[in-house]
């Protein structure tokens, strides 16, 4: 497979606070495993890694500033980020 050499990994809302039983089952157990392959795969070709992480607003939700749900999952986070973006938008959790 060819990746143009300018190309970016966009990892999006990749949160701690994604894992909260609020949110109920999972439907992708593998992702930290296969994130953290994708992730050593991509910085071993040193192309920029861009974060956007999702900043609720909804009172009480893991995913607000300041939560430690806020934050990067750990095998996602690094001192490698290259950019970091955030979004602000009402989250609602359906059972």
């Amino acid at each position: 497979m060819h990746i143009h050499p300018n190309a970016a990994l966009v990892a999006i809302d990749v949160q701690k606070g994604f894992d909260c039983d609020s949110w109920g089952q999972r439907n992708n157990p593998g992702m930290e495993a296969n994130g953290r392959a994708l992730i050593a795969a991509w910085r071993a070709t040193g192309r920029p890694l861009i974060h956007t992480r999702h900043d609720s607003v909804t009172p009480g939700s893991p995913l607000a500033p300041g939560q430690d749900g806020n934050g990067f999952e750990h095998s996602w986070s690094s001192k490698y980020i290259n950019y970091v973006r955030r979004s602000r938008a009402v989250t609602s959790v359906s059972g």
